[in-house]
């Protein structure tokens, strides 16, 4: 996480998306790193990783705003 942070202030969004979503592959429930990995695939318009990770996150915690919303604009 500290690589996905420093990548992250460098400006290298993508690479920072990438150390991420590694991350949350080895620790699927870690909320907090699942809604970064949200924000940073919308960030770098990967729609399809967004609306994956916004449906896990809500398989984690039904009431998270930020993944409903962002489902709902989708569809």
């Amino acid at each position: 996480l500290k690589l996905s942070a420093l990548f992250y202030d460098l400006g290298d969004v993508g690479r920072a998306m990438e150390f991420t979503e590694r991350y949350c592959l080895r620790v699927p429930s870690n909320l907090e790193q699942l809604k970064n990995l949200l924000r940073l695939s919308i960030e770098v318009g990967r729609r399809e990783k967004a609306l994956r990770v916004a449906r896990q996150i809500l398989m984690l915690n039904s009431e998270d705003a930020e993944a409903r919303n962002y489902i709902i604009e989708m569809e």
